[in-house]
């Protein structure tokens, strides 16, 4: 189990095939307009003498017979050779194209099957253990696994990787500043989100499009730190398949960026003023356990998350074995805990629309779903 899981770890990555095929595809787009113009300047080219003899007439002063023949005689044959060459770069643009045309479609076979092998591995490694059991053995692991992953050189990677891509990606640094705009654009949203909630009184003026509006400023408000974190996250990555500590960082920090968007955006919708009191009218007891429990969930499944990506991309057997073992297990009792205090009929969020509905199928069956969920 452990070999099929480092050879899944060592397939090639989607990504970046995408990033070689769209450079290739502009390396054709390229030859195939640079042979275009080279077939325009060869169709107005002519024949090699003929356009000799032409540009020998059209001197000024004419020379005379002699002298006519012998220079015509000399650009013809320079002409006749210019033409050869043309037509031999024709023919390398030609080959260049082709070639990076057959380059491309087995690149997109290749990866068909690394899917597809990627694939069955995934199924195989779901039923098949790939560490040891919790033992002696696991609590020995520690002190390496630690070492491994506390080393300050393997942590200077990140900085180092994070210049590099400042310095090759031109677009790298301006697009740092996005996350920028946004933290100095938060308090003037907020004072729209809030203009357009006051609306909400009138109820000739209230309209689904001041809720619209009011959850796209929050998703505003919120979106600079995962928005950060993918950026780095994405800024950090190579185009090695080799694993690597900035490969670990760039995978962990764009992968959970999404959830601390998620997190962030519930907690702002939650809060005093936010879309769920102004907008639908919900209680204050239900988004304060929603926003309370959504914090504590953010405070230790986003680091655990991070600790689980990480281990799971650097490819170290025994740092996955125990770091990663046992941020798994604090992430899956975190949601765990969240989603049982959170949808608690009698102490969570919905336990005050229960209440108002005792006869109801959900407050009836409260014993059923709250389990499974």
């Amino acid at each position: 189990a452990q070999a099929l899981h480092d050879r899944r770890l060592r397939l090639p990555r989607p990504e970046e095939y995408r990033r070689e095929a769209a450079a290739r595809n502009r390396d054709i787009g390229e030859a195939r307009l640079r042979q275009l113009r080279l077939g325009e300047q060869r169709r107005e080219f002519g024949l090699p003498y003929q356009r000799a003899s032409e540009l020998v007439q059209q001197r000024q002063p004419p020379f005379d017979e002699a002298q006519r023949s012998a220079l015509q005689q000399q650009l013809g044959s320079l002409l006749r050779a210019q033409a050869d060459i043309m037509g031999r770069l024709d023919g390398a643009y030609a080959r260049r194209i082709a070639l990076l045309s057959e380059l491309d479609r087995r690149q997109q076979q290749l990866l068909q099957v690394a899917q597809s092998y990627a694939s069955l591995l995934d199924q195989r490694l779901l039923w098949i253990p790939d560490v040891d059991p919790l033992g002696p053995a696991w609590l020995r692991a520690w002190p390496a696994a630690l070492r491994e992953l506390l080393q300050p050189a393997r942590w200077a990677e990140l900085p180092a990787a994070l210049v590099t891509a400042l310095a090759t990606r031109p677009l790298a640094g301006p697009a740092l500043l996005l996350p920028l705009l946004l933290f100095a654009l938060r308090g003037r949203l907020q004072h729209r989100q809030r203009t357009d909630a006051l609306r909400l009184i009138d109820i000739h003026r209230d309209s689904a499009w001041f809720t619209a509006l009011a959850l796209v400023y929050a998703a505003l408000r919120v979106l600079p730190w995962p928005l950060l974190m993918y950026l780095l996250g994405r800024m950090l990555a190579s185009d090695s398949s080799d694993a690597s500590f900035a490969d670990a960082g760039a995978g962990a920090l764009s992968g959970m960026a999404p959830a601390v968007f998620v997190l962030s955006f519930i907690r702002e919708i939650a809060g005093r003023g936010g879309v769920l009191e102004a907008h639908y009218q919900w209680q204050a007891q239900a988004r304060q356990i929603l926003r309370r429990q959504v914090a504590r969930l953010r405070l230790t499944l986003v680091p655990a998350a991070l600790l689980v990506i990480f281990t799971e991309r650097l490819g170290h057997a025994a740092t996955r074995a125990t770091v990663g073992r046992l941020a798994f297990v604090v992430f899956s009792a975190a949601l765990a805990a969240f989603l049982w205090r959170t949808l608690h009929p009698q102490r969570g969020a919905p336990a005050a629309y229960l209440a108002s509905r005792p006869s109801g199928w959900l407050w009836r069956w409260r014993r059923v779903w709250h389990p499974l969920a």
